[in-house]
């Protein structure tokens, strides 16, 4: 099968992570991958050692008619069979390609936020084939915004794969993010208020108070981009502050890492994760957490509230909420069999969801049209 993956975006965000992988998962399978990028892009880079056919287009926005008529020929003259986008700007440019040039059309959405729908829009997406939403509440929006393409709507999530999580062991993983405390809970993620780092400083505020826990390492792992930038150092002033009361044994610490590369490798180091997001659309930290055997303490919002099973695989708490995590995770450091079982339920949980090869069977399917989907 020829396919077409098209993707403006120029930074790695999780939607490119995924584009990522579904290109090396369809190359592994033995399909003619071909993928449409802006010039100066970040997949290329990644990408640049497998065998695809690279296509530079403008993309500038949801109205490009010179990218819809470039990547009508694409289609023409390479015969592809599949297109599929993962940007909502790109998803307008693919539609009226496959009116110039008939091709399956897929859409993917990995946000959580409403999607801008006005006739035009809905002109240009109404030959798609199947729009894919990584989660039930991200399906809710798209049926919300395309009511006319409900019955197209269906639901694929992204995925794990166990090979390449928690490589290294509890003792390399500790050493190599320089964890020297009993225990260590874990943030992963963009600095953003979408992700809410304030929220988890001020869960260890709330444990620090209690004075119940010595030996305490909290990381908080990630950067921000240019418009969160005065976020994050909102987030180290607040690290900055966090008045430790030397007169004690108490022992608490916050750390801001920055971006750690291969992180997933790493995730063995932690006892507890948390997700304190205000949504999600999906979440790739989590399902890799949970892939780890990492007990997670998760918003109960969005996607993380399908992923996560209250007191079967993880722990749920209501957004906003800082002194319910701090309570959390006063739990799971105090019952040790109480973490060793939800790690274990989760490990299994994921195994069974969001397995790799499972998942890009599914895509597989849909690009061929031989399995209906309903969800």
């Amino acid at each position: 099968m020829k396919i077409l993956q098209i993707s403006s975006a120029k930074t790695l965000g999780g939607g490119e992570q995924h584009v990522i992988d579904l290109t090396r998962a369809l190359i592994e399978r033995g399909h003619e991958l071909h993928l449409a990028v802006r010039r100066n892009n970040s997949l290329c880079r990644v990408l640049i050692d497998f065998p695809i056919e690279w296509h530079e287009l403008p993309l500038r926005n949801a109205l490009d008619i010179f990218s819809a008529r470039q990547i009508a020929t694409i289609i023409k003259e390479n015969k592809i069979d599949v297109i599929h986008a993962h940007v909502a700007r790109d998803y307008p440019i693919a539609g009226i390609a496959t009116k110039l040039s008939p091709a399956k059309l897929f859409l993917t959405r990995h946000h959580f936020n409403p999607i801008k729908s006005n006739p035009l829009y809905r002109w240009a997406i109404g030959t798609t084939t199947n729009l894919i939403a990584v989660s039930a509440s991200v399906k809710a929006e798209l049926v919300k915004a395309f009511p006319a393409l409900k019955n197209r709507t269906v639901i694929i999530p992204n995925w794990v794969d166990p090979a390449n999580i928690a490589t290294l062991s509890k003792a390399e993983a500790r050493e190599a993010l320089g964890i020297k405390r009993k225990f260590a809970i874990g943030m992963i993620g963009e600095i953003s208020p979408i992700k809410n780092q304030e929220l988890f400083i001020n869960a260890a505020h709330d444990l620090k108070t209690e004075r119940i826990f010595t030996e305490l390492d909290f990381l908080i792992i990630g950067a921000a981009s240019l418009q969160n930038e005065d976020y994050q150092q909102r987030i180290q002033s607040l690290i900055n502050n966090f008045d430790l009361d030397k007169s004690t044994n108490f022992k608490l610490q916050i750390k801001l890492t920055g971006k750690i590369a291969d992180i997933k490798t790493k995730l063995a180091a932690f006892d507890i994760i948390v997700i304190p997001s205000i949504n999600e659309g999906f979440s790739l930290v989590l399902i890799e957490a949970m892939a780890a055997g990492i007990v997670v303490i998760a918003a109960n919002a969005g996607a993380m509230a399908e992923i996560v099973q209250n007191e079967k695989t993880g722990l749920l708490f209501e957004p906003g909420n800082s002194q319910t995590i701090a309570r959390a995770i006063q739990r799971l450091l105090e019952n040790d069999g109480l973490r060793k079982k939800l790690g274990m339920a989760a490990n299994e949980h994921v195994k069974a969801q969001f397995d790799r090869n499972q998942v890009i069977d599914q895509i597989e399917k849909l690009y061929a049209g031989t399995e209906i989907f309903r969800a």
